[in-house]
C-alpha cells in the first residue's frame, strides 16, 4: 500500500545530468587558465558583446577518464568573455554521458559556466534521457564546489507515466538527494532499476499495471551507507485505493518501509486506519500499531466507486458491562414477518457481509504472501456490527486469528480465563474459551468452546410444552379448592 509511494525515489536518476557537466566543462577550465586563441579574438564592430574575448562555432566537448571517453557534446557556440572567468554556450546538443546505469542523453539551448564560483548553469529546456526516463527542466544547476546539482521543477516521462519534482537537489560525492512537492501518474509496472519491486507489496486489490497517482510534499534519501528515504504527507491512489501518510521512511538496507502519524487506507471493501505500519517486504509481513481501526463494508458492489476521503464512523471500545442490551421495542401486534427476519440475522454468522462491521484493536500482524494469507489481531480486540431497527452485537476477545486462506476467523481468550464474550440487543449474552466463525459469503458456520450464558427466546419460540399451565384466575372466578385432608 503506502510502501508504492517508493517510486518517488527514482527522481534521483536527475543527478545522472552531473555527467554532462561536471566533465564537459573540464576542458573549458583549461581556456580560463591560458590564452591559446589569441588570433581568434573578434575585432571591434565584429557584432559580438564588448566583453567577449574568444567566440568559437560549432565546438565538440569530449572528456576523457582513464582513455576512455566518458562525456561528449556539441555547442553552437562558445563565447569566452574577457575576464577569463565566465563562459556562454549556445545550442547545446548531441550531448551522452556514460553512466553505470547505461548512456545519460542530454541538450540545453543554451549553458553558462563561471570557473571563479565554479557553477555551470543550463538554461531554456535542459533535457536528460536515459533508459527509462526523459526529463525537461527549465534550468539546471550544478555547483562544482558543494557538489551540488539543482533543480527548480522538473517534468517529463518517467518509467511508464508522467513525473513532476519541485526544489530538486543532488550531492554528487554521497549520492543524497532531496525535494520539495513531486507528483508521479502512470503505471508502476516498468519503473526504471530499483522501482520494479514496489509492484510486490501492493495493498489487496490493488493492481501493479493499473495507472497510480503519487504525490507528497517533500522526499529525500541520505544516499551513502545509510540508504534511508524518507516521505513526507504522501497520497497514493489507483482509481481502487486511497492511501494517506504522514510520514513514510524506507530502510533500502533491511527493505523495512515505515509510516508514522494517522495512517490512513481507503477501499470499496474495508477502510482502515492506525498510528503506525510498518512493512517488512522481505518477509511479505506487515504489523500495524496503535489505535488500529478497520471498517469492513458490507458485500454489495458499489458501482463507479472511487475512493475517498471517507468520515469514519465513532466508535469507543468499551468493555462487556458497558454494553446494555436493549433489545428493540415490538409494536403491540407483535414482530412483524421482517423484524423477525432481522432478528433471526442478528444470530447468523451467515449474515456478516451484509451490514458493516467495525473491528478495532491495539495490533494487527499480517501476513500477505499469496497462499500464506493470515493475520492475528492482539491487543484486546473487540468488532461490533449495528443492523437495522437499533439492533447490534459486540464480541470482545483476548487474541483473534484471520486466516485468509480458509476464510475464517477464531477468537480466543487469555491463558486460564474464559475472556470471549458475545453480546447482542436481544439479549443474548455468552462467554467462552474461544469462538470460530466463517467469513465466506453466505457460510453461516460457527462454533464456541464451553460457551456458557444466556440466550434470550420469544414467547412464541419457547420450546417448552405450555399445554400443562393452568390458565391465570380472572375477574369473578370461584377460589380454587384445596385437595387432601378435610379442613
Amino acid at each position: 500500500m503506502i510502501m508504492n509511494l517508493v517510486v518517488a525515489r527514482n527522481l534521483g536518476l536527475l543527478a545522472l545530468t552531473g555527467g554532462l557537466g561536471f566533465y564537459a566543462y573540464q576542458g573549458l577550465k583549461d581556456v580560463a587558465r591560458t590564452d591559446p586563441f589569441s588570433a581568434l579574438r573578434p575585432r571591434k564592430g565584429g557584432g559580438t558583446a564588448d566583453d567577449v574575448l574568444v567566440q568559437l562555432k560549432d565546438v565538440k566537448l569530449r572528456h576523457f577518464k582513464g582513455g576512455k571517453l566518458t562525456t561528449e557534446a556539441v555547442a553552437d557556440s562558445v563565447d569566452v568573455n574577457k575576464d577569463r572567468v565566465s563562459f556562454a554556450m549556445t545550442g547545446v546538443h548531441d550531448g551522452k554521458s556514460q553512466t553505470n546505469r547505461g548512456p545519460v542523453r542530454f541538450s540545453a539551448k543554451s549553458a553558462n559556466w563561471n570557473s571563479a564560483i565554479r557553477m555551470l548553469a543550463m538554461n531554456d529546456r535542459a533535457r536528460v534521457a536515459g533508459k527509462g526516463f526523459d526529463i525537461t527542466a527549465p534550468t539546471l544547476t550544478i555547483d562544482d564546489q558543494r557538489k551540488l546539482i539543482s533543480v527548480p521543477e522538473a517534468s517529463g516521462k518517467f518509467g511508464s507515466g508522467i513525473a513532476r519534482v519541485e526544489k530538486f537537489q543532488y550531492h554528487m560525492p554521497s549520492g543524497a538527494w532531496k525535494s520539495g512537492p513531486g507528483r508521479f501518474i502512470g503505471s508502476i509496472a516498468n519503473l526504471p532499476q530499483g522501482a520494479a519491486q514496489v509492484g510486490t507489496d501492493l495493498p489487496v486489490g490493488a493492481k501493479s499495471n493499473t495507472k497510480w497517482d503519487i504525490s507528497m510534499q517533500s522526499l529525500g534519501d541520505t544516499g551513502g551507507d545509510e540508504k534511508i528515504q524518507s516521505f513526507n504527507d504522501a497520497t497514493a491512489t489507483d482509481g481502487e485505493v486511497l492511501i494517506k501518510a504522514p510520514k513514510v521512511i524506507l530502510d533500502r538496507k533491511t527493505d523495512v518501509l515505515t509510516a508514522t502519524g494517522r495512517v490512513f487506507y481507503y477501499s470499496a471493501k474495508a477502510n482502515l486506519v492506525a498510528d503506525k505500519i510498518v512493512v517488512y517486504r522481505r518477509e511479505k509481513r506487515a504489523v500495524l500499531t496503535g489505535n488500529v481501526f478497520l471498517l469492513a463494508k458490507p458485500k454489495e458492489e458499489v458501482p463507479n466507486y472511487r475512493p475517498t476521503e471517507e468520515e469514519l464512523p465513532p466508535f469507543k471500545p468499551m468493555v462487556p458491562d458497558e454494553v446494555k442490551a436493549n433489545r428493540p421495542a415490538a409494536p403491540e401486534s407483535g414482530p412483524s414477518p421482517d423484524e423477525k427476519k432481522l432478528d433471526d440475522k442478528l444470530r447468523d454468522g451467515g449474515s456478516l457481509r451484509e451490514y458493516p462491521l467495525i473491528v478495532t484493536g491495539n495490533e494487527v500482524e499480517y501476513w500477505y504472501r499469496k497462499g500464506e494469507r493470515r493475520a492475528t489481531i492482539r491487543g484486546n480486540p473487540q468488532a461490533r456490527q449495528d443492523i437495522p431497527g437499533g439492533r447490534w452485537r459486540h464480541v470482545w476477545s483476548y487474541e483473534a486469528y484471520y486466516d485468509g486462506e480458509k476464510e475464517s476467523l477464531r477468537a480466543v481468550s487469555k491463558a486460564g480465563e474464559r475472556t470471549v464474550r458475545i453480546k447482542n440487543s436481544l439479549g443474548d449474552d455468552l462467554t467462552g474459551l474461544s469462538v470460530t466463525l466463517s467469513t465466506k459469503e453466505g457460510d453461516s458456520q460457527y462454533s464456541g468452546e464451553k460457551l456458557k450464558g444466556t440466550v434470550t427466546a420469544d414467547a412464541e419460540d419457547d420450546p417448552r410444552d405450555k399445554s400443562s399451565e393452568k390458565p391465570a384466575a380472572k375477574k369473578g372466578d370461584p377460589p380454587p379448592t384445596k385437595s387432601g385432608g378435610g379442613g
